[in-house]
């Protein structure tokens, strides 16, 4: 769904400059509408002349942003979905873990049934560790990278949202902006909606112990509990650049003050 948005807000971004061209000929004027180019760009050429070279060329390179876009963000969000996937993983077996479980059946004397649910505890800690390590790498990974991203994103909401309002009273100026700005908006939040999902998912953890039979558990298995629920009170963050959190408060934080520019200006005009 993402991605067919996101090529529907292209071709939609690159239809609106042929408007004047089909009004041309469906509801012709004494003179011709002004052409629209679908960006403002130097060729070093006669646009007059070259209008149809000109049109080809965005045409063919328009779409090569929004394929980049939409081939990082999908490693993004299924490396993200792995890591939630791991942690849902962990906090069911830790949730279903039974002192009394089918996997004691065979178990002869109880020293050894203590040992073996240890070791489950074990293995369910390392599996712990071993998602909370692929959380940092995921950070280290994706840090930088969604710094510049979420940089260039609120300039171009801010710039195309101001354009939309500049342009309000042309009706085909403000669709282009204006799609645009909602496509910024939508990618925006497809960035931040994962780093919500992991932020969710390695708090739960500490959900699932409590809600399990922790009770039953013998003291010595149940003293490794303390360490699970001690490392989830601090949830894994995905951030750009350690300055912007991705999550959905930060998310609406931006769109709310986005917004809110926005309404000063149309007040001022």
């Amino acid at each position: 769904m993402y991605k067919d948005f996101i090529y529907a807000v292209t071709v939609l971004y690159l239809s609106t400059p042929l408007v004047p061209k089909v009004l041309d000929y469906l509801c012709p004027l004494n003179t011709s509408r002004p052409t629209m180019f679908p960006y403002q760009v130097e060729y070093f050429l006669d646009s007059k002349v070259y209008e149809v070279p000109i049109f080809i060329h965005a045409f063919l390179i328009t779409p090569f942003p929004s394929t980049i876009i939409v081939a990082f963000d999908s490693l993004y969000a299924n490396c993200v979905q792995h890591a939630c996937s791991m942690f849902t993983i962990v906090g069911l077996r830790l949730k279903n873990i039974s002192y009394h479980g089918e996997y004691m059946i065979d178990v002869k004397s109880r020293e050894e049934a203590e040992e073996k649910m240890y070791r489950i505890l074990k293995n369910c800690i390392k599996k712990h560790q071993d998602v909370l390590r692929f959380s940092r790498l995921l950070e280290i990974c994706y840090s930088q990278c969604l710094m510049v991203i979420v940089g260039i994103n609120m300039a171009a909401l801010s710039i195309t949202g101001l354009q939309t309002v500049i342009k309000i009273n042309e009706l085909s100026e403000a669709l282009r902006f204006g799609t645009y700005t909602i496509g910024q908006v939508v990618h925006l939040y497809f960035l931040s909606f994962p780093g919500q999902k992991l932020l969710d998912h390695s708090v739960e953890i500490s959900h699932s112990v409590y809600q399990g039979q922790w009770y039953k558990i013998p003291p010595k298995s149940r003293r490794l509990f303390i360490l699970v629920i001690m490392r989830s009170r601090e949830p894994c963050k995905l951030t750009a650049g350690k300055m912007y959190t991705m999550s959905s408060r930060s998310f609406a934080r931006v769109v709310k003050k986005s917004m809110s520019y926005f309404t000063v200006f149309n007040s001022m005009q």
